[in-house]
């Protein structure tokens, strides 16, 4: 019994939530690039054209790189949830979770 409950502890802690704190760590790393590019912008020289188009091209590569990032993550989240739910654990207290998931 002991040790079906450190399992369990064990593959919420760190196989539940992979998804989730992939999340969180590439969504606040996005946010942190996103305000120091605009705060660099903001208080910088940047005034001539060719510059101006240099970082609004950066910017959009950047944006580009994180959409694709975030398309990996729903992958990754989706490839998780569908270890998670064949879990004895998981199917012993909640039943055919993907159902449910998806309605």
């Amino acid at each position: 019994q002991d040790e079906l409950a450190k399992e369990y502890k064990r593959l919420l802690r760190y196989g539940g939530f992979l998804g989730l704190w992939l999340y969180i760590i590439a969504g606040s790393l996005r946010a942190f690039v996103s305000i120091l590019f605009a705060v660099v912008l903001q208080y910088s020289s940047v005034t001539s054209y060719s510059d101006v188009k240099y970082w609004h091209e950066f910017k959009g590569t950047f944006n580009s790189a994180v959409g694709t990032t975030f398309v990996l993550l729903t992958v990754v989240s989706v490839i998780n949830m569908t270890l998670m739910t064949r879990t004895f654990i998981i199917r012993s207290k909640l039943g055919d979770v993907i159902k449910k998931f998806i309605g």
